[in-house]
């Protein structure tokens, strides 16, 4: 539902976003929580607007950014 609203909300075909999540224990206190990477988004109004509605689902702290290619993640 959250990706369905944000592809609306952006004018993007939410069958064209590309998505992976993974789910790892924290480091000190081995609690259990996911990491997402999206693509088809590219604003940074985008990465508010996930993270707000992300936290209003109840879906605890969010940091998302738009991505920086010079990063080279997923080669």
């Amino acid at each position: 539902m959250l990706l369905r609203r944000a592809a609306r909300c952006f004018k993007k075909d939410f069958h064209q976003l590309l998505w992976t999540l993974r789910a790892e224990n924290g480091e000190r206190a081995g609690r259990a929580h996911f990491h997402f990477l999206l693509a088809g988004f590219e604003t940074k109004a985008a990465c508010f607007f996930l993270m707000d509605r992300w936290e209003k689902l109840g879906g605890g702290m969010a940091r998302v950014s738009v991505f920086d290619p010079r990063l080279n993640a997923g080669t």
